[in-house]
């Protein structure tokens, strides 16, 4: 996490998911592992306000067009509101290519269930 301003913070993460049941088509493919990388970005204003934003399921699929393979991605958007235990996030994605709808709206909510020590 980098504090731009006394109030502004960025957090940048990078993750993936690794399998081992075979070549998958994903970024990184091998007979023995896969590896699925996600890129995300983070802007809060006063731990309170949370803009998001990233990339995941990348994936190499063979195009119609002279059987060229192509890389295509999913694109997220979203935002987070946080009030002392309990947080609110809404995210724009693109859960699936089999479902009819383009993207999907995604609500979540999230209670803290700990004790904070002073």
């Amino acid at each position: 996490e980098f504090i731009i301003k006394e109030k502004i913070s960025v957090l940048a993460e990078m993750d993936a998911d690794i399998t081992t049941d075979g070549k998958r088509n994903v970024l990184l493919r091998g007979n023995i592992a896969s590896l699925d990388p996600h890129l995300g970005l983070e802007a809060g204003y006063k731990k309170l306000i949370f803009l998001r934003g990233g990339i995941g399921n990348l994936q190499r699929i063979k195009s119609d067009l002279g059987n060229r393979e192509i890389l295509t991605f999913q694109p997220n958007i979203g935002i987070g509101i946080k009030i002392k235990n309990l947080t609110i996030d809404y995210a724009l994605t693109d859960i699936g290519d089999q479902s009819v709808a383009l993207y999907s709206n995604v609500f979540s909510l999230k209670l803290d269930l700990y004790k904070k020590v002073k």
